[in-house]
């Protein structure tokens, strides 16, 4: 169980914008099989503004589309792995079955101050997360799905289309370059959540800090802060 180093209200909902991908890439991994194909719709490209390089109509293993939704923070990418899922559903491409997956697994987690309405994060006054609630989905990742935290930290990643076109992807977060002890990361930015970041870092001995920021100005020089104060009382 992790104990508070360092909060201020951080059972307040808000909305988490792109961290909102860190519960679509664990449900996602749960249901789909690493061999399953994702295909990036027209909708899936209609969705502003964070887009990927793919084109509508080609094709990535589950673990490539993973890698625009974690590491790009590609609003397409997400949406195209929850129309993976409603297809394994046989649902209409309209149905809420990935978000209904995703506030299951919420309340299985106890994160009882979130709310998914899209898989994405885009601003929804129903769509919430408290940073309390980000720090448990991280935890549970860090424990369920390491290979979800290997993406998210990746600085830069060159994936391939299943017919063979190549795509580079670079990291959202700065800090990543700065301190490449950091063993997980997600931003997120919408104008209503302002700067959202969550991240994993190793502290000593043996321990890990998670580090959760929502609402923020400037994410990054926020991030900056707290990774030094750690550095620096523990």
């Amino acid at each position: 169980e992790s104990t508070p180093l360092l909060s201020r209200r951080e059972l307040k909902r808000m909305p988490p914008a792109s961290l909102t991908k860190l519960m679509t890439a664990a449900v996602a991994r749960e249901e789909l099989k690493i061999s399953d194909i994702i295909t990036f719709s027209q909708t899936a490209k209609e969705v502003d503004p964070t887009q990927s390089s793919a084109k509508a109509g080609e094709s990535f293993l589950r673990d490539d589309a993973l890698k625009f939704a974690l590491i790009g923070s590609a609003n397409d990418a997400a949406y195209a792995l929850a129309q993976a899922v409603e297809k394994k559903y046989r649902a209409a491409a309209i149905s809420a079955v990935f978000t209904d997956l995703m506030n299951k697994k919420a309340t299985q987690l106890h994160m009882a101050d979130s709310h998914f309405q899209n898989s994405i994060g885009l601003d929804d006054p129903d769509h919430f997360m408290s940073a309390a609630d980000v720090a448990r989905l991280l935890e549970y990742i860090s424990q369920a799905h390491h290979s979800i935290l290997e993406i998210s930290r990746t600085v830069e990643a060159t994936v391939y289309s299943v017919d063979r076109r190549s795509h580079a992807i670079m990291n959202t977060n700065d800090l990543l370059k700065e301190f490449p002890a950091i063993l997980a990361s997600k931003t997120g930015f919408t104008s209503t959540a302002q700067g959202t970041l969550a991240m994993l870092y190793p502290v000593k001995p043996n321990r890990t800090a998670l580090i959760v920021i929502m609402g923020s100005r400037d994410r990054i020089s926020d991030g900056r802060k707290l990774i030094r104060w750690l550095e620096n009382s523990f």
